[in-house]
């Protein structure tokens, strides 16, 4: 703290957004695993709830009502089920129209779930990318900095040196910091996503051939 305290303005500025960014980083870290715990167990809900076999009509109904959440694999088996239903009801005669009507509705609500959960996730890859290039810039003015007081001086010394490069390195410090809760969360929040996307392309499928089995 003495350090930062007593470093050049230039550098408590890259120290401070530094911190903001650390800050930030770890709030939405915590709000990312709320939301991603919330989210599975809501998806898990609604597959034991599909799969007990229970009325597709009941189901759509407390989709519909929120039962499950506004996110997750029950708005993908709402969209197919809500177009299969439409095109039922227009006439459609042929089996093929029907089927591909539905899948493209459900992916259309599969993208749209993937773009949900990739919130967030850019932010952690931005800071994890620039946070040891902001502080690698500190250091450098650090560096800048105690050179040129140490031009000014007859005799250079260790202990008068030493403070400078001291100050220029906490920067590279709260860099790393920063960026490395950042890239760890942005890789196992990456797994997760990558998982829960494949979950629903399988639901996806699955749906689609019992709807094609019943036409």
């Amino acid at each position: 703290m003495a350090l930062i305290w007593q470093a050049s303005p230039a550098a408590q500025g890259v120290l401070l957004v530094l911190l903001v960014l650390l800050y930030l980083t770890l709030w939405y870290i915590f709000r990312k695993r709320l939301a991603l715990r919330r989210y599975e167990e809501d998806c898990r809900a609604f597959e034991e709830d599909f799969w007990s076999g229970g009325n597709v009509g009941d189901l759509l109904g407390r989709v519909q009502a929120g039962e499950y959440g506004e996110h997750g694999i029950a708005q993908i088996f709402r969209a197919g089920q809500t177009e299969f239903a439409k095109a039922r009801e227009a006439g459609a005669g042929k089996t093929e129209l029907v089927i591909e009507g539905t899948r493209r509705a459900m992916q259309a609500a599969i993208q749209h779930e993937e773009t949900h959960l990739n919130r967030y996730m850019l932010f952690l890859a931005t800071v994890s990318g620039i946070s040891p290039y902001i502080g690698l810039l500190g250091t450098v003015w650090g560096i800048i900095n105690a050179f040129q007081s140490l031009a000014k001086t007859s005799q250079a010394t260790v202990a008068l040196v030493a403070p400078g490069i001291a100050e220029a390195l906490v920067a590279t410090a709260m860099g790393l910091l920063a960026a490395i809760p950042a890239l760890v969360a942005y890789n196992y929040y990456t797994g997760r996503l990558d998982r829960l996307l494949v979950r629903f392309d399988n639901f996806a499928n699955h749906y689609l051939n019992i709807l094609h089995r019943n036409l």
